[in-house]
This record gives structure tokens, C-alpha cells and sequence, in this order.
């Protein structure tokens, strides 16, 4: 679901892109976007992962 959305992002964003390749403005605020959407992600993943490690060494418990 989520790298559904985010190949669905990506392709749109290609596509802003290269409309408005020469605004550099624009191409900055989508970076600083995926920037910030990335950090997301990853702080979503590591969160996921550390409650999967958790219930691991409770099964070994």
C-alpha cells in the first residue's frame, strides 16, 4: 500500500518535473517533500521493526 502510494507519487512528481524543470524553486520544495516523506518512512520502519524485536525476545523469554 505505501509504495503503491509512493510509486504513484514518484511518476506524478517525474512528470511536475519535467513541466517545470526550469522552476528551481518548485524542484527544491518537492526535494525538501521527499526529503521529509523519507524520514517518515524510515521512522515508520525503524518503529515497526524495534516493536517486531521486541516481541521476539518476549517469545524467547
Amino acid at each position: 500500500m505505501l509504495l503503491e502510494l509512493l510509486r504513484h507519487h514518484m511518476l506524478t512528481d517525474v512528470l511536475v518535473l519535467r513541466i517545470a524543470y526550469d522552476d528551481s524553486y518548485l524542484m527544491l520544495s518537492l526535494m525538501m517533500f521527499y526529503l521529509v516523506l523519507y524520514v517518515l518512512t524510515l521512522d515508520h520502519i525503524v518503529a515497526c521493526v524495534q516493536k517486531l524485536l521486541d516481541f521476539m525476545s518476549l517469545m524467547l523469554l
